[in-house]
Order: structure tokens, then C-alpha cells, then sequence
């Protein structure tokens, strides 16, 4: 058989980040060598350490489970045929769980901080005089881009309602658009004696500024 592991709620140009308490859908593709869908087949399925489930194909192939993560943390998620040497596993796919309110605000200072020194910003700057600056100077050419990532920095920064995972999307998508390498490397996972903490109360309550 062959064996296919798929995030189908994660979009193909969109890094494999996903959010505390969101479900996430699980879902393994078997056919034969010779291309045919195979349906009755059991499937086991590992996210991180949590205990492994195991489903069967439908009759288009299809085994799908759905698993939701309670702490920020750095996971390997796999699936392999519930038979002993039937198919080697299929290589883990490496997904962050994180906090969308903290991943917008890291995206968001992560760009800034590349062109800190060349904007020249004061210590007393706002995310709109940072978006001021950098349009006025030249220093960013898509200033519809540049617009969406702040806005979705000020309502992930000074909010304290939910940030969902389409503006995280959003917020990605417009961080990609205005640079064309990779943030810098984030925070380590949080510790599961950190994992309880309320991210909506824990940030701090002064950070108007840049």
C-alpha cells in the first residue's frame, strides 16, 4: 500500500502552525501500488505523545481523526497501517501549537525589527508612526500588506477578545508579502507548568508602544 498523510485545515503556502484549542483534522489517504483506493484498512495515527488512535479507511481511502492540543509545544505528528511491516510510516509532518495572539505580535516584531535601525524609530513610537515612517521613507513598497499586519498587531496587542485563526492567516500572509525570508527563530515551547497560563491576562497591560 501506499500512504499519505495530510493537515487539510492548514493550507498549502501557510507554515505548519496550528492553534491551542482548535481541532485539527488528522486525515491519512491508502491506496495500492497500483493506484487504487483502499478502503478497510486501519490506520494508527501518533500527535506528539499523546496515546495514538487508529481508524479505518472509508471506501475512498480515507481514515480521519481529530485531535486538539492543550499547550504550547513543538510535535511530530505521523501515521502508519495498524499492520506490522505493511508500509513503512510516512515521514512525521513538524507542527507548532501555539497561541495566534502571540504569533501575530511576534510576526509583527519581527518584521519591525528589520528595519529598526534604517527607519531610525524613536523608543516612543507607535505601530502607526512605525507604518508612517516606513511608507514615507520607501523603506516597504506594499503598503496594503504593511496595513494588515499592523492592524492585526494593534487588535492581537491591546484587545482581549479571542484572536482566531483566520486573522493569524491573514496576518501571515501579509508578513509574507513584505519580506521574503523567514522570522527569526521563536520562542522555545513553554513548559507544561507554563501551559495553564492565561494569555489573555498574562500580557502585559502597557505595550502601545514599538
Amino acid at each position: 500500500y501506499a500512504l499519505r498523510l495530510e493537515l487539510p485545515q492548514i493550507a498549502p503556502d501557510l507554515p505548519a502552525v496550528w492553534g491551542i484549542g482548535d481541532p485539527l483534522e488528522l486525515r491519512a489517504h491508502v491506496t495500492t501500488h497500483a493506484g487504487e483506493v483502499a478502503g478497510g484498512i486501519a490506520v494508527r495515527f501518533q500527535a506528539g505523545k499523546a496515546d495514538t488512535e487508529t481508524e479505518t479507511t472509508d471506501p475512498a481511502g480515507f481514515a480521519t481523526v481529530v485531535c486538539t492540543f492543550s499547550e504550547l509545544a513543538s510535535i511530530e505528528i505521523g501515521c502508519q497501517l495498524n499492520e506490522p511491516g505493511s508500509t513503512p510510516p510516512v515521514p512525521p509532518i513538524q507542527l507548532r501549537i501555539v497561541d495566534y495572539r502571540q504569533e501575530i505580535v511576534r510576526l509583527f516584531n519581527d518584521f519591525l525589527g528589520r528595519h529598526r535601525s534604517s527607519a531610525r524609530l524613536g523608543p516612543g513610537a507607535t505601530p502607526r508612526d512605525a507604518e508612517a515612517v516606513l511608507v514615507n521613507k520607501a523603506l516597504v513598497s506594499d503598503q496594503a500588506a504593511l496595513d494588515v499586519l499592523v492592524s492585526a498587531f494593534e487588535e492581537a496587542d491591546y484587545s482581549e477578545h479571542t484572536i482566531s485563526r483566520a486573522q493569524f492567516e491573514r496576518a501571515w500572509r501579509a508578513w509574507r508579502r513584505l519580506t521574503a525570508t523567514p522570522p527569526s527563530a521563536p520562542p522555545p515551547p513553554a513548559q507544561p507548568s507554563e501551559a495553564g497560563v492565561n494569555p489573555e491576562t498574562a500580557r502585559g497591560k502597557n505595550r502601545s508602544r514599538v
